[in-house]
């Protein structure tokens, strides 16, 4: 009898084992209670963000299974649900970030809270008019107060952002102080949970050399294009439009059909669904030095690619810096652009044309 055989067996019988006992966790589905889903394990966690990265229900159009993975994650480490974390978490600066009234929630949902009030105190919008919040922590003898005037925002230089800063000053006021409350008075419930609302050019201590939550322009590289098969050239000029009339010593010639010019005019009705209301708006209210701006805007429109999908092609090759989540809320536009690229892409349009219309929709 071959010694090497009860060891081969035994170990067919293992592989078979395994093999059984994988194929069992597969097919287990998820368990479901009074709320939903109930997520216990890796496996599960991973098989729901895959879920959510395939519906509409992601907070960014551009997230990932693993994305979406991390942000439940994430939130499931504060007590968060699953949908919770998908509603309120967002990454700026690729940290994770609660916006809105979910710092509060998490706070009050704790039973750490025993009080809370915030008023505003003054006269709108003197630069002494500001929001007091209060709150007070169990088994603390006093509450903690937190103050943001308009005088604190104009520091910061916020006042009169366009934004929120500019449609709803008292809200923001009071998101300011109650964010800088909450997070001094609560900041083992947060977990360093970064608050969107205190992001707005805050110097925070250890994180001064961390990148600006806004739009930052660097120097472009057309030799180094976004992956793709076409290769960017910067040397080379499409044929140039002609100006003006032409001169009156110019001999009359047979009229003949132009060639076909390499970018298109822009159609009378453009579709106005491609563009954020944001960036149109804008738009009209600057002189001069915005009509390439405005160019650039009737070109992709005429090619109907959104303006999302244009400005993610920049960050790709390196026109400007910021996460893709302030292009999709509408924080970075075309405005934010330095003039001096918008001519070389104007100058390149053939070549950025192409890599737009190769870019997955």
């Amino acid at each position: 009898m071959d010694p090497k055989t009860p060891m081969s067996s035994n170990t067919e019988s293992q592989e078979q084992a395994t093999e059984r006992s994988l194929a069992i966790r597969q097919a287990a589905q998820i368990m479901t209670g009074e709320r939903g889903l109930r997520l216990t394990n890796y496996e599960e966690m991973y098989r729901f963000a895959k879920a959510v990265a395939q519906s509409k229900f992601k907070p960014v159009p551009d997230w990932t299974d693993v994305d979406c993975f991390i942000c439940l994650q994430k939130g499931a480490e504060v007590g968060m649900t699953p949908m919770q974390s998908l509603e309120s978490i967002y990454i700026v600066n690729n940290r994770a970030t609660l916006f809105g009234d979910a710092p509060k929630g998490l706070i009050e949902a704790s039973g750490l809270m025993i009080d809370y009030d915030q008023y505003e105190e003054g006269k709108p919008f003197d630069d002494d008019y500001k929001y007091v919040v209060s709150s007070h922590r169990k088994g603390r003898s006093k509450p903690l107060i937190t103050t943001y005037s308009v005088a604190d925002a104009k520091l910061a230089k916020l006042w009169g952002k366009a934004g929120a800063w500019t449609t709803a000053p008292k809200r923001m006021l009071m998101f300011r102080a109650r964010g800088f409350n909450l997070r001094d008075n609560f900041a083992d419930v947060l977990k360093g949970f970064t608050i969107g609302e205190l992001l707005d050019e805050e110097s925070v201590a250890g994180f001064e050399h961390a990148k600006s939550a806004s739009a930052k322009v660097v120097e472009p590289s057309f030799d180094q294009p976004a992956p793709a098969a076409v290769a960017v050239q910067t040397d080379v000029e499409p044929p140039k439009r002609p100006r003006g009339r032409p001169p009156k010593t110019q001999p009359s010639e047979p009229v003949t059909a132009p060639t076909p010019e390499p970018v298109a005019a822009a159609p009378e009705q453009p579709p106005d669904s491609l563009f954020s209301e944001q960036a149109e708006s804008s738009l009209t209210l600057l002189d001069e030095a915005t009509r390439p701006i405005q160019d650039v805007l009737r070109r992709l429109k005429s090619a109907g690619i959104s303006e999302e999908t244009f400005l993610n092609l920049l960050v790709g090759w390196g026109y400007i810096e910021c996460d893709k989540a302030d292009i999709a809320m509408g924080n970075v536009t075309i405005a934010n652009i330095q003039p001096q690229d918008i001519e070389r892409i104007r100058t390149n349009w053939p070549q950025v044309i192409d890599q737009l219309r190769s870019m997955p929709k």
